[in-house]
């Protein structure tokens, strides 16, 4: 998949503002909230696994990320 463009300098300013970890981990928040409100909203159980899921591996990234100090 090819990155969108503007969205990618975006975000290069916000993680030259705070750290690639941070990013990460306000994302991984972001998917359990997600999941949360989709749940809530919907009763979409089946959506709501998959934005954790999409949380879950987030953290496993930034476990990598965290060991390089970015």
């Amino acid at each position: 998949m090819k990155p969108n463009q503007d969205l990618c300098e975006e975000m290069a300013q916000i993680v030259d503002q705070s750290t690639l970890v941070n990013i990460i981990a306000a994302l991984e928040l972001m998917c359990y909230e997600k999941a949360a409100h989709v749940r809530q909203t919907w009763q979409d159980t089946t959506l709501a696994s998959q934005w954790e899921l999409c949380a879950r591996a987030l953290y496993r990234a930034n476990v990598v990320v965290a060991k390089t100090n970015l």
